[in-house]
């Protein structure tokens, strides 16, 4: 499996290479596609891959074939993974809804919560690293990282007892029962909108918001550039962004119907 390249319409950056080496693809893949709840989200995306992704077992079992092959199993998933990401740079690109720092970083925000970020490394340019913000605790991934292990997938297989045990709260519990009643007569596109986008555009609010210096102004590192996008959302989005308006901004990049 060797990185492929994803146009990207802006003049500065034709094209970026989908990750620098078949060692950080795998990483990444597993991360992010392989571990629950971000994994829901991908299922929706890539439909190819749905059954497999919204199975605890199958995924965990998954996940493993692609760490002991390297990635060389899954080259198809990496082909439709990358697919995704370039319709979310040129929908991104086209709302508008991108970043830039020091012409050397690129940020893009697409109507599917899919976070990009491009960034310069000698004359060629890299997709850092590809997420749907909001789903997970990112001090997992860098801890899991910085340990050489992959990050936990909190929906690993259970035995049949513990199965049994989630399914009587479940049941039992007056909350769980209204969630899952409200939840049962969404659509897909509305289960996406609550769960994936509305979370996302959380997670954008939180980074710009919680990281200033003391008179006020944005702090920007290497590190943390995810706050840049924020701000370049349209008002109707920053600010209790409505499933209507969701599906309003989705029609004007093509984005039509009840599927994503």
């Amino acid at each position: 499996m060797e990185p492929m390249n994803i146009p990207v319409p802006i003049e500065s950056v034709p094209m970026a290479r989908f990750f620098v080496n078949r060692a950080s693809i795998v990483t990444h893949m597993s991360d992010h596609l392989f571990v629950h709840p971000e994994a829901q989200a991908w299922a929706t995306i890539l439909p190819q891959w749905h059954d497999l992704l919204v199975d605890a077992t199958r995924r965990h079992n998954e996940r493993s074939r692609l760490l002991q092959t390297e990635g060389i199993s899954h080259c198809e998933l990496y082909w439709l993974w990358g697919e995704a990401i370039g319709q979310e740079i040129r929908e991104a690109n086209s709302l508008r809804w991108m970043a830039c720092l020091h012409n050397d970083l690129f940020l893009f925000f697409g109507t599917r919560a899919i976070l990009i970020v491009i960034e310069r490394s000698g004359n060629e340019w890299i997709i850092r690293t590809t997420f749907i913000p909001g789903l997970g605790n990112p001090s997992e991934t860098k801890e899991a990282r910085s340990q050489c292990q992959p990050r936990r997938d909190h929906f690993r297989p259970t035995s049949a007892r513990h199965r049994r045990y989630r399914r009587y709260n479940e049941q039992h519990s007056k909350e769980n029962q209204q969630r899952m009643e409200r939840e049962r007569n969404w659509s897909e596109l509305e289960w996406y909108f609550h769960r994936v986008f509305r979370p996302a555009v959380r997670f954008l609010r939180n980074e710009h918001n919680t990281h200033r210096t003391s008179d006020g102004r944005i702090y920007i590192s290497p590190l943390r550039d995810y706050r840049l996008l924020f701000p370049r959302l349209p008002h109707e989005i920053r600010h209790n962004v409505q499933f209507t308006t969701w599906r309003e901004f989705r029609s004007r990049v093509g984005r039509m119907g009840e599927t994503l």
